[in-house]
């Protein structure tokens, strides 16, 4: 009984090892066969119709942490996804066919029916990023790039995934540092336009083709609440082929797209533009103020001057340092202009009366060679009429000044 007994548990023993070779195979073949013997990761696949590899790219902005003006640099987080095809590959589920056909035809929103031979369902599979390292991945890079981060939890934050169809699709969110060269002429009504340039590091264009995928470049709702003080758009650029004359290849694959910032000015016209123009408009009042009232006059335009002056001192810390002159210099230059107009007219109006005080006195001199009274009073009236016409070219040709360069300014720099 005890030789039966045994006999049997041998047996069903046996009968289980078959079924775990077969679980040990599937574990292994979706873990461990990816790669077929012989696989060279450092060659790029070879396409069935030949030609050069494929590699799409699309990328979704999160947010647009900093417009950095001192170092010229825009710093954004983003998710980067790239896909090619690598014909080498095996599908990790053996027990999953490759390509399943539709069963019957189906019919789309126009009512006209597709080939059921045609419709072929692409299954996919979600692998460690691990895979990476042991498969062909294709080179690119960012042009003119300070910096890149990746990010990191429990892993890295980046998904990769294989499809039946021996496609490699991976996703992964990036901050990246772009250098953009920037021009502060029309500063603080500027249009910056930056590039995002995406290429192949050392594959020439016989080798390699970059392509943006479907979605390209997008948008997340949140980036222009996060970036309070511009206007962003993106454009994607139609070409996959760059030329680089002091580069090796000198054509090389590449997906590009331009990257426009546009500059929200309101909060400059009301800290510095408007302001400015209000103290200005202020010192006009001393030319309607009577020329005796010397202490009032002059501590109203001189005021007016400081405040302008430190104004303008303001937004040189502010502002984009620059060797050339910005838009808000030459408002601010203008304002302490007119702000010193308006002392230079109050002095020339003194210079008048004193002149007219000094006709009088000339009127009778210690030797008794006095000048006649007749000639007095003409000199004192010439000196008068003389301070009259100051005072009125002042009031008007002042404004009117301001006015033409308004007239003059504003067109210019908005329509830059």
């Amino acid at each position: 009984m005890a030789t039966t007994g045994s006999t049997a548990l041998g047996a069903a023993v046996w009968s289980v090892v078959p079924f775990l070779l077969m679980s040990l195979q599937l574990v292994s073949s979706s873990t461990s066969t990816i790669t077929p013997p012989g696989y060279q990761k450092d060659l790029r696949p070879r396409q069935p119709g030949g030609g050069p590899v494929v590699v799409s790219f699309s990328m979704k902005m999160n947010s647009i942490s900093q417009v950095n003006m001192e170092t010229m640099s825009v710093t954004f987080q983003m998710n980067l996804r790239v896909s090619w095809v690598d014909p080498r590959l095996i599908y990790p589920h053996q027990n999953v066919s490759a390509y399943a056909y539709e069963a019957s035809a189906q019919s789309d929103s126009s009512g006209s029916f597709t080939d059921p031979d045609k419709e072929r369902k692409v299954t996919s599979i979600a692998v460690s990023t691990q895979v990476l390292r042991k498969i062909w991945v294709p080179d690119p890079f960012f042009r003119r790039m300070r910096d890149l981060k990746t990010f990191h939890l429990l892993q890295d934050v980046q998904g990769v995934k294989i499809y039946s169809n021996n496609k490699v699709y991976t996703s992964m969110v990036l901050k990246l540092e772009l250098g953009c060269s920037m021009m502060f002429t029309n500063y603080p009504f500027d249009k910056q336009e930056c590039e995002l340039y995406i290429g192949s590091y050392f594959y020439p264009i016989t080798e390699m083709q970059f392509e943006w995928l479907s979605s390209s470049v997008t948008l997340d709702d949140e980036v222009l609440k996060l970036l309070a003080g511009y206007d962003f758009q993106v454009k994607p650029i139609n070409e996959t082929r760059c030329f680089c004359e002091k580069c090796v290849p000198q054509w090389s694959p590449c997906v590009r797209t331009q990257l426009y910032l546009e500059r929200r000015y309101l909060v400059h016209l009301l800290g510095y533009y408007i302001p400015s123009a209000l103290f200005v408009g202020v010192s006009w009042c001393s030319f309607f103020w009577p020329a005796d009232v010397i202490p009032g006059r002059t501590v109203l335009v001189i005021t007016s001057l400081l405040t302008v002056s430190s104004m303008y001192a303001a937004s040189r810390q502010t502002g984009p340092v620059t060797s050339y002159v910005k838009a808000i210099d030459t408002w601010m230059f203008m304002t302490i202009l007119l702000a010193v107009l308006s002392l230079f007219q109050y002095a020339v109006v003194l210079q008048w009366r004193k002149r007219a005080d000094a006709a009088r006195i000339n009127q009778v001199q210690p030797n008794g060679k006095g000048t006649s009274t007749t000639q007095v009073e003409s000199n004192v009236a010439r000196y008068r009429r003389y301070e009259a016409i100051t005072e009125k070219t002042a009031r008007y040709g002042v404004p009117l000044l301001f006015l033409l360069f308004n007239l003059v300014y504003w067109p210019y720099y908005l329509n830059t």
